[in-house]
């Protein structure tokens, strides 16, 4: 009796992070056996540095996950082509995931920040100029001369 030997390929994606330091996320997850390989690559050639592989480890459901964290400067990311390649005994061949060049969500978060704290000034600019333009001036009343020239 042969017994059958499972395999299933991975799933993967590609996150920036940006802080506390900028970096991209490869996370490889749902494959079988727990053998894989996740590498990076700039331009077509291997990178090494910078680079921390984590453990790995196993999901619920008897399949495994892995992820590989590359420190790279945002400007390097618009400048230079960044792939996660990830290998798998059940791939017939890699599977290579390109690291998006937009900014990601990074410049709306600083956009949003910037426009609240202009927002805030506005605001507080405003409330300081009222404080100061609402002194207590006594308005001239005309009601009270005219009724005491009447007794």
């Amino acid at each position: 009796m042969k017994l059958k030997r499972f395999c299933y390929p991975p799933t993967a994606s590609v996150i920036q992070k940006h802080s506390p330091s900028p970096e991209v996320v490869c996370h490889a997850t749902g494959f079988f056996p727990k053998e894989v390989m996740i590498s990076w690559r700039k331009d077509g050639e291997d990178v090494n540095e910078d680079v921390e592989l984590r453990e790995t480890l196993p999901n619920q459901d008897g399949s495994f996950q892995k992820r590989s964290i590359l420190k790279v400067p945002a400007e390097d990311l618009q400048k230079h082509t960044y792939t996660c390649v990830i290998q798998h005994s059940s791939l017939k061949e890699e599977l290579v995931l390109e690291v998006p060049k937009g900014g990601g969500l990074m410049p709306i978060i600083v956009g949003v920040l910037v426009a609240l704290i202009v927002l805030v000034a506005v605001v507080a600019g405003i409330m300081v100029w009222k404080k100061k333009n609402s002194g207590f001036k006594r308005a001239p009343s005309s009601e009270g001369d005219s009724s005491s020239d009447k007794s």
